[in-house]
């Protein structure tokens, strides 16, 4: 019986460890990487925010000679004048401009790892702000 009882106890010391190591991690994980969606920045700057996204996830197909449906974002003035679709970006209407409606329903990028809420939101900050060149 007395065997039992002290088995019974590592058990439920060891489960209760088990339980308050993996709470710890997930709260440092947490603390590592606050929420994407959080993160609001004001004005945001083409030059600084925008443009290093496209670069990273989108020039490889949308840069070159032959950017894929005619949109290059190489540049501020080769975005704006759009694709061969026309417009991609409605000044000031995020939800009505052709990019971010592609990059937030997940369609692009086609290749690669999608873009992150943050991303994604600062993409949408700086069209509703305007699409500014700045």
């Amino acid at each position: 019986m007395k065997k039992q009882f002290i088995l019974i106890i590592i058990a439920f010391v060891f489960v209760c460890a088990v339980v308050i190591f993996q709470g710890n991690s997930i709260d440092n994980v947490t603390a590592a990487r606050p929420s994407e969606t959080s993160v609001r920045v004001e004005n945001v700057s083409f030059q600084d925010d925008i443009q290093p996204i496209l670069e990273r996830r989108c020039i490889k197909c949308h840069g070159g000679e032959f950017p894929s449906e005619g949109l290059n974002v190489e540049t501020y003035e080769s975005l704006i004048s759009g694709s061969q679709n026309g417009l991609v970006i409605i000044a000031g209407e995020a939800n009505n401009s052709l990019l971010f409606q592609k990059i937030e329903s997940g369609e692009m990028p086609k290749r690669g790892q999608h873009l992150t809420a943050e991303q994604i939101e600062l993409i949408r900050q700086w069209i509703n702000e305007g699409a500014q060149n700045n």
